[in-house]
């Protein structure tokens, strides 16, 4: 079981891809997206990103959202050492 920030961070990711991939945008939820990349960062690097993506990518699967990595990485690019 990912630790509770990990789990928390990953639910409003997918919060947002759901919200982008309604509408088919990636522009929605993007500035909210990148704040949380920012804040992840800030306390943990790209691990801790590492760790919050692939979450982000299960809870996704489970929630029929199989392209939830996809715009996290998009979203996260240039944040700390993330490249998509």
């Amino acid at each position: 079981m990912p630790d509770a920030r990990v789990e928390d961070w990953a639910q409003r990711l997918l919060i947002l891809v759901e919200a982008s991939s309604r509408v088919q945008d990636l522009a929605v939820g993007r500035e909210e997206a990148r704040a949380v990349g920012e804040e992840i960062n800030a306390a943990g690097g790209l691990d801790l990103m590492r760790d919050v993506a692939h979450r982000t990518r299960d809870l996704g699967r489970l929630n029929k959202q199989p392209f939830a990595l996809g715009y996290v990485e998009r979203w996260w690019n240039g944040i700390g050492g993330w490249m998509s």
